[in-house]
């Protein structure tokens, strides 16, 4: 079985910048499907004394793979 090697997160984030300053939208998702939130709603939450702006989010995780 072939060992899994995480991707370098600074590559990943040069990336990410990179992707988002040429505004063609992020690893492939266009910039048309960012949720950039709706002001009718407010989702925050607090959070070990911080607020969050929105309790929804990518997950990571053995569960999600």
């Amino acid at each position: 079985m072939p060992e899994l090697i995480p991707y370098p997160f600074k590559r990943l984030a040069r990336r990410l910048a990179r992707e988002l300053a040429d505004g063609q939208g992020v690893y492939g998702l266009p910039r048309s499907a960012f949720f950039l939130g709706d002001a009718r709603h407010d989702l925050s939450v607090r959070l070990h004394g911080r607020t969050v702006s929105t309790p929804l989010g990518p997950a990571a995780g053995p569960h999600t793979q």
